[in-house]
């Protein structure tokens, strides 16, 4: 299992996502840490994000630009999305 993290990207950097498999109270930093088995997937340069809705009824999401395309990234109920930055264009 690798660590894995839920950021709030930056306009311009670029990211790959994955979801969370798991999530583990840690008492000693009074947050939760997160974890997968999944791989990382690519979605390119932060673009924007948006959002609908109020409380429990909204809905989150980001725009990514690949290779001159726009991709969507909604966010899980759950909170299990996570991120990574990384240096990668394409």
């Amino acid at each position: 299992m690798t660590e894995v993290f839920r950021l709030t990207p930056v306009v311009g950097n670029y990211y790959e996502t994955v979801m969370a498999t798991s999530k583990v109270w840690n008492s000693r930093i009074t947050n939760w840490q997160y974890y997968t088995t999944n791989p990382y997937r690519y979605l390119g340069k932060f673009v924007r994000s948006e959002s609908r809705g109020l409380g429990d009824g909204s809905t989150y999401w980001e725009i990514y630009e690949k290779d001159g395309v726009e991709l969507i990234l909604e966010y899980d109920y759950e909170g299990m999305t996570c991120l990574r930055q990384c240096d990668c264009t394409s």
